[in-house]
């Protein structure tokens, strides 16, 4: 007899492992999330990648309608951001962060018409990184100089804040910007309109995808296919906008028959502008359609001062900051 194995049959083989099919993550997460948040595509990535240190820009927009806005007036103030800059004046100043500079470099921006929607304006803002409510600060200042309450120079102004190096003047014909060391008292914009609309990564870094395998020829939506399709979804979200906004607008229309638009003021000086009467309470924007009213305005550089950042950092430090160190070491303490 020989010391032979008879070949194996094709029942004794070991099956080869099934391809494993990727998990819908898209259709998956929009299932669990308000309508509100949708995901639109995911990416594998490396296991040291981080969405904020890998982050090469973001992209914010902000919408709003230039009714009563000088919107070449804020392009003008806009195009002062760019560069490498201190924004203290132009964010919201958080002591427990203890932020010792706050130079941000802003890429570029724009105002420009929102494609397909008459009568409103994007800003776009493309920066590498920002601080604390920045773009809404941004764009309070912004609608001051639309209104024409205050010059685009303003800017410049709240960007000048360091007394032993103070910025020249910036456009030819303009004075050298006054010193800003700490935030003058001004409310940011609305949140409404404002959107983080891009966060940019090197192409390396990622690898966009959705549910849909290219490889595979379309077929016919299902029932189950309409009801989750996220254009479908997006779709209805903006159909439903649509109808809001038309029947906001038949309101408004059947109010002008019996109740006459407020007078005009804004941007001063400008035809079809009146002169704004004296004790007469101005609605100054603030985005979305929501207004401070004051009779009075008072120029940023004429309002009382926030404290400085460093004097606000040094309050918490010796203040809360110290109440908590002292608290934790105690914690500590007691755990050993």
């Amino acid at each position: 007899m020989g010391d032979w194995d008879e070949p194996p049959s094709a029942a004794g083989r070991k099956a080869p492992p099934k391809p494993q099919a990727e998990l819908s993550y898209v259709s998956s997460l929009n299932f669990v999330l308000p309508s509100t948040i949708r995901v639109i595509a995911w990416s594998p990535v490396s296991p040291d990648f981080s969405a904020r240190f890998n982050c090469r820009y973001r992209h914010y927009k902000y919408f709003f309608s230039p009714r009563g806005l000088d919107v070449d007036a804020m392009r003008d103030a806009a195009e002062r951001l760019v560069g490498e800059h201190d924004f203290r004046n132009l964010c919201k100043i958080d002591p427990t962060k203890q932020l010792t500079t706050f130079n941000r470099r802003i890429r570029s921006v724009d105002i420009s018409p929102v494609e397909g929607e008459d009568g409103l304006y994007v800003f776009n803002l493309v920066g590498t990184a920002f601080l604390y409510n920045q773009v809404r600060h941004i764009m309070a200042v912004l609608f001051l100089v639309g209104t024409g309450m205050e010059h685009p120079s303003i800017v410049s102004a709240l960007l000048n804040t360091d007394p032993d190096n103070p910025a020249p003047s910036v456009k030819e014909g303009e004075p050298a910007p006054p010193v800003v060391q700490s935030k003058p008292e001004y409310q940011m914009a609305d949140p409404l309109p404002l959107m983080l609309w891009e966060c940019g990564y090197d192409e390396s870094d990622i690898d966009w995808r959705t549910d849909r395998n290219p490889e595979r020829p379309p077929e016919p939506l299902s029932q189950k296919d309409i009801t989750g399709n996220l254009y479908h979804q997006l779709q209805s979200l903006h159909e439903r906008s649509v109808i809001h906004t038309t029947l906001d607008a038949h309101f408004l229309k059947a109010a002008a028959r019996h109740h006459s638009p407020p007078p005009q003021y804004f941007p001063r000086n400008h035809p079809g502008s009146q002169p704004i009467p004296r004790r007469s309470v101005m609605s100054i924007p603030l985005g979305a359609g929501a207004f401070r009213r004051a009779a009075i305005y008072v120029p940023l550089l004429e309002r009382a001062r926030a404290p400085t950042a460093e004097s606000m950092n040094e309050r918490w430090r010796v203040g809360k900051g110290a109440r908590r160190a002292e608290k934790k070491a105690l914690e500590n303490g007691g755990d050993e």
